[in-house]
């Protein structure tokens, strides 16, 4: 007979059971099913994934009218991971509810780390809704950012809850995936695929917050019906003990997007992350269409390399019924107007919610999701409350389908942000459909969305649930709504920096780029005052190096890039920071630092992989001062901090964006880095010391210093050809460095060609002969 499962790899151990619980969930009469005795295990040699052969192991185990199997592998090479997962069948005669399947149950001694006790592990959370905190810290800590671990931000953005005075917390819960890790060692755990339960990883503590109680891994069935005769299978949970945390995470993600249709076709034909103006930070609801007139006007004058124009909320008449204010007079024309200035139209919806006012509200009743207890479910959301559609309703799922095909098809809309869709989350929804979950509801229900956009639309998810919606998704938010303005930490929490937590959010979500376009909401630099017609969102309250931090945070999140600007009004030096972060290169970078319990990460590593087809990719390292005095970075050039890359090259030229020096590093020699004043940043460009062509040092453009402003590159024996594009109306310096041995002809005394262009260029050639 067999209960747990093991995986142990050098000094780092999990072992683990399941249970199945049984009832409905919050009901208070649930049962759970933990005791299992499973028969001896079948074995076979399969494939899976991009994980290669692995070895499957099936064990069966009875109770009552159930039985249960479960289902593990591990690679058949030795590396590090394990899954597992389960199968419950109902034997019974009558119709049985199912309220979660866990895969992995961990009692206080079932993990080790080495000989480091829980109380030191680093625990990375990842919760499931973008309002959530993301956060890296202590899980023994009493500081305020093991406070991040169990609290979010408001809708609105701005600060957590602080402790309030009570006792430190002792239980963490994580969704998609959490990792831990001590100096030498680390565990990731992680569902996958994440299109049949919502799900939870829940870390706790024993009361004195130094050892481990239990770990589990769940997979909410929501109370869902399994009918006699019939299977109900859980998502699998995947074990890594790989010690480089951030590789493992790579491997996550790419697991992810093996196992969910569509998922690939998806990343093959994914484009550069478009940049988006947005109307909500400036604007507010009260947006009327003659007000866009003043910013497509100024676009005119000064065209800037955006691709997406997109109204927020402002033009509809009621939640729900989706048909245009007094203020919209002419949304279809509005499209074609944006479309004629050569961009693509963009719009608002949050799909799965009916005004109390709404007609679709009166006149379909039916269609209105319950609670269990018979009432209605209505979501909040400021001072207005709104029902909620039922998406397992199969009218509801055509009423979706017919209305995304008319803003689309007939309005001529094809960018598209939905919000508040977690509406139809709520723990304790009684669908129409008795045999769905949460998870399977909300993707038929952006099923049926998709099939109304078409393939070649853009879908940008706001204030949802992530895992169901890979390969759906083109983007999704990675944290609450932003403000222009640096906030001031609260008394005692000065110590360890402090910011603005939508870049927390944004930065600690990294990973989930490559399943999507990551969102960071929009970039707010403007400088102003005093409210725009009492619109507390068009207030610009943060200084210069404020606002270039903000610009850095576009750039940090490798996905799309969004801002907010009124163009007729908005100062040229601030409007153009965007020059330094769009458009996006298209990867998130990792917050080096997070892992060893840093509340706000302060180093970040982007690879960059340039326009250029000859020019090798290269590495930028970010730093910000969350301080608010300056501070100095010493950084090691090590495998921690570039991963593999610091082990492919003898040297390094390494340059700064805003100090503008240059210096040759060798790996593992320290780079420092400032001093950095309060609250700003710097990045600087890490590449390969050339022995042989010649070099781009280092742009005033882009903050990937050439990444997307050098389009070609062509070095010859006599000398080096390169083309340039610079869209954006403002100057743009260059500085290349020759072969070695050789001098370009116009060199400056330190042996640099310095180049002076004035945009926007649409494309021009450059030749740089030797001398």
């Amino acid at each position: 007979m067999s209960r747990k499962i093991q995986l142990r790899y050098g000094e780092t151990l999990l072992e683990a059971t399941c249970l199945v619980e049984t009832g409905a969930p919050g009901s208070g009469a649930t049962r759970t099913w933990d005791a299992w005795e499973f028969a001896p295990a079948e074995t076979r040699v399969g494939t899976l994934s991009c994980l290669g052969e692995v070895r499957f192991t099936t064990e069966t185990a009875e109770q009552g009218d159930l039985r249960l199997t479960r289902e593990s592998f591990r690679p058949d090479d030795g590396s590090p991971y394990l899954a597992v997962r389960l199968l419950l069948t109902n034997q019974g005669r009558e119709e049985l509810e199912v309220a979660t399947l866990s895969p992995l149950v961990v009692g206080e001694d079932g993990v080790r780390l080495g000989t480091v006790p829980a109380g030191e592990w680093v625990f990375l959370r990842q919760p499931r809704h973008k309002n959530d905190m993301p956060a890296a810290f202590r899980l023994g800590d009493e500081t305020p950012g093991v406070w991040d671990g169990v609290r979010g931000t408001p809708e609105t953005g701005g600060q957590p809850r602080g402790a309030d005075g009570s006792a430190p917390p002792t239980r963490f819960v994580s969704s998609e995936m959490m990792a831990l890790r001590t100096c030498d060692a680390a565990m990731l755990l992680g569902f996958f695929p994440l299109d049949r339960q919502l799900v939870q990883s829940v870390v706790e503590l024993t009361p004195d917050r130094r050892r481990l109680a239990r770990i589990h891994l769940d997979c909410h069935c929501d109370g869902q019906l399994l009918a006699p005769g019939k299977t109900l299978v859980s998502q699998w949970v995947l074990i890594s003990l790989d010690p480089d945390p951030f590789a493992a995470m790579e491997r996550y993600a790419e697991l992810l997007i093996d196992v969910h249709p569509g998922a690939r076709d998806r990343e093959m034909a994914r484009k550069r992350p478009p940049t988006v103006w947005c109307s909500w930070y400036y604007y507010g609801d009260g947006f009327a269409q003659w007000e866009t007139e003043p910013n497509l006007d100024a676009l005119r004058k000064r065209p800037l390399p955006i691709d997406v124009i997109q109204i927020d909320e402002c033009w509809d008449q009621e939640w729900g019924d989706w048909y245009p204010n007094v203020r919209w007079p002419d949304l279809p024309g509005f499209a074609r107007a944006i479309r004629d200035a050569g961009y693509r139209p963009g719009i608002w919806t949050c799909p799965f919610l009916a005004d109390v006012r709404s007609t679709v509200r009166y006149h379909h009743p039916e269609w209105l999701l319950h609670r269990r207890n018979g009432e209605r479910v209505i979501f909040p959301m400021g001072p207005q409350r709104s029902f909620v559609l039922d998406p397992t309703h199969p009218e509801v799922l055509d009423f979706l389908e017919r209305l995304y095909h008319r803003l689309t098809h007939e309005w001529g809309f094809t960018y598209h942000k939905l919000d508040f869709t977690r509406a139809i989350g709520e723990p304790d929804v009684l669908f129409y459909d008795r045999t769905k979950n949460r998870a399977e509801a909300y993707r038929a229900a952006f099923e049926a969305i998709r099939r109304g956009i078409g393939a070649a639309s853009y879908l940008n998810v706001c204030g949802g649930f992530y895992g169901p919606l890979i390969g759906l998704a083109d983007a999704q938010r990675t944290g609450s709504d932003v403000k222009s303005e640096w906030p001031d930490p609260p008394p005692g929490e000065e110590a360890d920096g402090y910011g603005p937590f939508t870049i927390k959010q944004n930065t600690l979500r990294f990973w989930m780029n490559r399943l999507w376009d990551n969102d960071p909401d929009a970039l707010m630099v403007r400088r102003r005052p005093e409210a725009y017609r009492g619109e507390v969102l068009s207030l610009g309250r943060m200084n210069d190096d404020e606002a270039l931090t903000s610009a850095l945070n576009q750039y940090l999140g490798g996905g799309l890039v969004c801002f907010t600007e009124n163009l007729a009004e908005v100062d040229d030096d601030r409007l153009l920071l965007l020059r330094h972060c769009a458009p996006s290169v298209g990867e998130a970078a990792i917050p080096r630092d997070a892992l060893r319990g840093a509340r706000f990460p302060a180093i970040f590593d982007t690879l960059v992989t340039p326009a250029a087809p000859g020019l090798t990719p290269w590495h930028t390292l970010s730093v910000v001062n969350w301080h608010s005095e300056a501070r100095s970075f010493s950084l090691p050039l090590d495998e921690a901090l570039l991963g593999g890359f610091a082990a492919e090259h003898p040297a390094f030229l390494a340059s700064a964006f805003r100090g503008q020096w240059m210096r040759v590093v060798r790996p593992g020699e320290v780079l420092e880095i400032g001093p950095v004043r309060a609250h700003a940043c710097e990045v600087v460009k890490i590449q390969p010391l050339p022995s042989d062509g010649p070099c781009l040092v280092w742009t005033d453009g882009h903050f990937s210093m050439g990444g997307t402003e050098v389009t070609a590159w062509e070095p010859s024996a006599g000398g080096l050809r390169l083309q340039v594009e610079w869209p954006w109306p403002a100057p743009l310096t260059l500085r290349v460095a020759p072969d070695p041995g050789r001098r370009f002809a116009d060199a400056r005394a330190d042996g640099l060609a310095e180049i002076r262009l004035e945009g926007p260029l649409t494309s021009q050639w450059l030749d740089l002969p030797h001398a």
